[in-house]
């Protein structure tokens, strides 16, 4: 079975910034209170179209963002100021590699909404993105500790861990986020490094079978490392 470091390296290739390992020794060694969450889920502070923000999701999920952004932008002119709005569209940019408007729509979000979770999660990713690793995990530690964290939240740690050789507390975390949702693709693919060999490659074909909002690199590894899987189960013992 590969090794969980070798599994990593492969689904992060392009979203991680493997340099971040030289700031391994300035994170602060700060402990985890993995209270349960109180909510999953973000509560907006007032009613939004549910139409085009479910619109808006699915086509984040099928990778279509300009299209997302879009319909988070409706939900927004609407007059209502939905975190999970600027959250949608902050992640939307974020897929398309443009930190700036991330930055941009981040800081209009947390105007409206400064201590939304969704929002704090969204800002510890822009930061982690931008080499900023001990302000991301502070983000990330406290909502954890606060007992509000989305799942994203123990995603982000998780993606941290990962950077600086924490693969223990990865795993755990990985495990987490997995529990509060298990829908979410990005955590998906991590937990998928927790499974038998088998049951990865069931994972895998069923998630290559759908559309996802993968770069198509990322697609490609995965296609990659699935053949590399039925290749190694095929193998005589």
């Amino acid at each position: 079975m590969m090794h969980q470091a070798g599994i990593r390296r492969l689904l992060l290739f392009v979203a991680l910034f493997r340099s971040v390992v030289l700031f391994a020794s300035a994170l602060p060694a700060t402990p985890l209170e993995t209270k349960p969450s109180a909510s999953t889920q973000t509560e907006p502070a007032a009613p939004f179209p549910a139409a085009p923000f479910k619109e808006a999701e699915d086509y984040f999920r099928k990778g279509s963002f300009d299209q997302a952004i879009a319909k988070y932008n409706e939900v927004l002119k609407s007059g209502t100021q939905s975190a999970e709005a600027y959250t949608g569209i902050v992640r939307c940019y974020l897929r398309q590699d443009k930190a700036r408007d991330a930055a941009e729509t981040l800081e209009k979000g947390l105007q409206a909404k400064p201590s939304d979770p969704g929002l704090k999660v969204v800002q510890g990713e822009l930061l982690f993105r931008q080499g900023r690793i001990a302000e991301a995990e502070k983000i990330f530690v406290q909502l954890i500790n606060g007992g509000q964290a989305p799942a994203r939240a123990f995603l982000g740690l998780a993606n941290i861990s990962s950077a600086v050789a924490m693969y223990a507390r990865e795993h755990r975390l990985i495990v987490r986020a997995h529990e509060l949702d298990p829908s979410d693709q990005d955590i998906q693919k991590e937990w998928m490094s927790t499974l038998s060999r088998a049951d990865r490659i069931k994972f895998l074909e069923t998630y290559l079978a759908q559309p996802t909002g993968d770069a198509a690199d990322t697609r490609r590894g995965l296609s990659e490392y699935l053949e590399i899987l039925k290749a190694r189960q095929a193998a005589p013992p």
